[in-house]
């Protein structure tokens, strides 16, 4: 994932081009490196080929469902193991995904400040080794 010296990459998966450039911006404010994509097929080549250190992922894309790209990175050893929030305005799906490892949902509208902490948090999470005992 985060390599030392470089800044973390982010894949942001949204169809809306407004709320994509507002995640974008704020996320380069923040420091990080990000990536755009509006389509599902476009999200999943673009997690295997840049193997980002986080996927935000909206649920409704025009070509597929979410649910379908997150089932498709994490059967990829690829991107099996890079978190995912899904930013989305369904509650419906959110019970159908929960139970999938580094998953957290954020319903839309969502607090943009909470969502920087909580993608800081992910980040800090994942990029510590493991302990074995």
């Amino acid at each position: 994932m985060s390599t030392a010296g470089r800044a973390p990459l982010i894949l942001i998966v949204e169809d809306d081009p407004d709320i994509a450039g507002l995640l974008e911006i704020a996320l380069q404010e923040a420091g990080y490196q990000t990536l755009r994509a509006e389509t599902g097929h476009t999200a999943e080549e673009l997690a295997r080929q840049a193997r980002p250190d986080l996927v935000l992922l909206d649920l409704s894309l025009p070509d597929k469902p979410g649910q379908a790209v997150l089932f498709t990175l994490r059967q990829q050893p690829e991107t099996a193991r890079i978190p995912v929030i899904v930013v989305t305005g369904y509650a419906e799906p959110v019970t159908t995904i929960a139970g999938w490892p580094a998953i957290t949902v954020v319903e839309k509208p969502f607090d943009l400040d909470a969502l920087l902490a909580l993608i800081r948090d992910c980040l800090q999470a994942t990029a510590r080794p493991a302990r074995h005992p």
